[in-house]
């Protein structure tokens, strides 16, 4: 287990221990804020999604679908996994065959998402 992982645990159980002490206003705010790294993890799934859609390594390892080498390389609901492609189909930088890098296609939701709203 890496450094990074170990370090984001021991903040995940401490936020979790947060959600159980304290006044009601005080565990609902450690609430949100798991739901904000909630969100945090799932917009670096779409990244890592899209960075492994645009190189292509899925197809080299004789993937036909993202979603399909996703599935097994993460253990994912099939829904789940559509859901991730979609979202890295529209809310990540796409990167044309020259080489030219296009904004997102929805780029508020980009916004949005990165910053965990």
């Amino acid at each position: 287990m890496s450094e990074n992982l170990q370090t984001t645990l021991a903040g995940v159980t401490q936020l979790q221990a947060d959600t159980l002490v304290g006044t009601f206003e005080e565990r609902c705010a450690a609430t949100r804020e798991l739901e904000v790294l909630g969100r945090r993890v799932d917009f670096a799934r779409v990244c890592a999604i899209s960075a492994f859609v645009r190189e292509g390594g899925f197809h080299a390892r004789g993937y036909k679908s993202p979603i399909h080498a996703i599935r097994d390389l993460w253990n994912l609901d099939h829904n789940d996994v559509q859901r991730y492609v979609t979202a890295a189909e529209h809310i990540c930088p796409q990167i044309t065959l020259d080489g030219q890098v296009l904004p997102p296609r929805l780029p508020a939701a980009a916004a949005a998402f990165e910053s965990g709203r």
